[in-house]
């Protein structure tokens, strides 16, 4: 029996666990390129229209080191009055971007169409995301098939055992249906889909994600031969 990367040497990162393991080596020599070619910004719903620090607005409410400078052209009886009556104009400054206390959800296709070059990179482009050096985000993995299980991004081999999980399923869509059915209600979850490009033809998995538009934040095509589109 093969012992653990992580018993026989437990100062090594999970990627260099990983990267000892047969099965999974190959997701992890593409996590390094993914880091560098693919760029997933996490979405905010609070953006800014314009420069930091810039004007938003003017109001009669407000401190006084944000007055209006043509206040101050008032004569001292005229601009007393003006602020005994809430009459004086203050600048409203620009609410700065805030960041938004996302989800990642990484829902990799299992299905047949999915197997060999397609699975591998999906799990290195999970990797990718999981282990990326400025990562702040909480992710999650799951695979998708006739149902839906989660990947146990805890040590090398809860990985192996719940990343490789292969359905005989045509296509991922009872699994995405029912994934959406129990998760998809959660505003906080950005959902990235990776499967292969013959699922992005399929009816059911149009509907679904049609239906589902505001959940899926990214799609992610990967071919037999490795090519990666995003959508």
């Amino acid at each position: 029996m093969e012992e653990d990367p992580e018993t026989k040497d437990p100062d090594k990162t999970l990627l260099e666990q990983l990267e000892e393991i047969e099965l999974t080596s190959p997701s992890v020599a593409i996590v390094k390129s993914l880091w560098s070619g693919l760029q997933l910004p996490p979405h905010q719903s609070l953006m800014s229209q314009q420069a930091l620090g810039g004007i938003a607005d003017i109001t009669n409410k407000g401190q006084l080191d944000k007055l209006l400078i043509s206040e101050y052209a008032n004569d001292e009886i005229v601009f007393l009055s003006r602020i005994a009556n809430n009459e004086v104009l203050f600048l409203q400054r620009e609410t700065p971007p805030q960041p938004d206390n996302l989800h990642r959800v990484v829902l990799i296709d299992s299905s047949i169409k999915s197997w060999g070059t397609p699975r591998t990179v999906g799990l290195g482009i999970l990797l990718s995301l999981v282990k990326h050096p400025k990562q702040k985000m909480t992710i999650t993995g799951f695979c998708i098939g006739d149902d839906y299980s989660p990947i146990q991004l805890d040590t090398a081999y809860s990985i192996v055992d719940t990343a490789f999980e292969l359905s005989t399923s045509l296509d991922p869509s009872t699994g995405l249906s029912k994934f959406l059915d129990e998760h998809g209600s959660r505003t906080t979850t950005e959902t990235i889909f990776v499967c292969s490009p013959e699922q992005l033809i399929n009816h059911g998995i149009l509907k679904l994600i049609a239906e589902n538009s505001s959940q899926f934040h990214y799609l992610i095509t990967v071919d037999s031969k490795g090519i990666i589109c995003l959508h």
